[in-house]
């Protein structure tokens, strides 16, 4: 299974995700120690779950503002969207993202759509990906 080979190895990591939702006043700085251990898709998706689940909004104070992103494509990408979270969550960020219905983007691949905008207003995104 690929791994990001230059992240550091955390033995305790499963009994540590497990643990976030003991501490809820410090499950950010948590989860951003876990997403910066080498952790293979799985994990990712585990992380990326369980922050979701834990944490409605992003806590007060962090050090970056949020960057709503959206991603288009032309075929089906939820698969990708815990590793995007989970990379910004890696840097201290929180990246809300967004995937536009099929309809949308069947339009979007017509060059109908997105020229108004309307697609990227409804999902109230900051930029596509």
């Amino acid at each position: 299974m690929t791994e990001l080979h230059w992240l550091p190895d955390m033995p305790d990591w499963r009994a540590r995700l497990k643990g976030l939702a003991s501490s809820p006043d410090t499950v950010w700085e948590n989860a951003v120690a876990l997403a910066g251990a080498r952790i293979n898709f799985v994990l990712t998706n585990a992380l990326d779950e369980s922050l979701r689940r834990l944490l409605s909004s992003p806590p007060d104070g962090i050090a970056t503002k949020p960057v709503r992103l959206a991603v288009l494509g032309s075929s089906t990408l939820t698969h990708l969207l815990p590793a995007i979270r989970v990379a910004g969550l890696r840097r201290g960020d929180e990246l809300p993202t967004a995937k536009l219905p099929r309809r949308a983007q069947q339009q979007s691949s017509h060059g109908k759509r997105l020229q108004d905008g309307s697609a990227k207003r409804r999902i109230r995104s900051t930029g596509p990906i």
